[in-house]
């Protein structure tokens, strides 16, 4: 089945929305089979959705069932035809927009969700493979990030202002939360880091940067650096 122009307005809670230009909306006999649900399978084209969070920093919030009452038995396939454009919408400062390509799973029933994404930023080198599940009823979560080449200018619009920062970051993290409990695994090298302000003629700088997430923390390994004529090694616990 295929539908034309679509749009999803703000909700009573929050304010953000989505526009597609067009939606083909299938079923996977065969998957619903082995899931005993129906899969509903929605291909999107020319995806646009703005996120607003609201006090409690939600950016979508459902409609509450009534007690008692379950979801029923289908589960939803997103899939990007196109790369979706997100925009973050944040208190201060422009949104940050992201484009996004893979797929969503949502299993209502089961309160879960997972999926395969990719994303990048125009007009910056490098991306991030996302792949994640999580379980809202029990409060698990889990994110593997691969930033692959990924231009630190991507950082910029998180950083306080007059702060400039420039290099690359590759590596692979696994990110969970369980039951409120927060675990990290993995490392990431920030290669030809560049940090200064604006103005400023000298700028901290370093080859190699590596960055290890482990259950204390972010723990930075001992790498060179150089400031001006300074030089010497750093290391430490950036996070505890």
């Amino acid at each position: 089945m295929q539908i034309g122009p679509s749009r999803i307005e703000a909700g009573p809670s929050e304010g953000s929305t989505a526009t597609v230009k067009g939606l083909e909306v299938s079923l996977d006999p065969a998957a619903s089979l082995a899931r005993r649900q129906l899969l509903i399978d929605l291909r999107f084209a020319g995806a646009r959705v703005d996120l607003r969070p609201n006090a409690r920093g939600q950016v979508w919030v459902l409609p509450d069932l009534p007690p008692g009452k379950a979801p029923p038995p289908l589960q939803y396939r997103f899939r990007l035809g196109d790369p979706l454009q997100l925009r973050w919408h944040r208190p201060s400062g422009t949104p940050l927009a992201i484009q996004l390509a893979g797929q969503l799973q949502l299993a209502p029933r089961d309160h879960g969700i997972d999926g395969q994404l990719r994303a990048w930023m125009a007009g910056v080198g490098g991306e991030v493979d996302l792949n994640g599940k999580g379980q809202w009823r029990d409060h698990r979560w889990r994110l593997d990030l691969k930033p692959r080449h990924l231009d630190l200018r991507a950082a910029r619009p998180l950083l306080p202002a007059g702060l400039q920062l420039q290099g690359q970051a590759s590596g692979a993290l696994q990110i969970s939360l369980e039951r409120g409990r927060p675990g990290c695994v993995g490392m990431m090298t920030l290669r030809e880091l560049r940090l200064g302000r604006a103005g400023m003629g000298q700028r901290l700088e370093s080859e190699a940067l590596p960055l290890r997430c482990q259950a204390s923390g972010l723990q930075l390994e001992q790498a060179p650096w150089r400031f001006g004529a300074w030089r010497g090694r750093i290391s430490g616990n950036l996070a505890g």
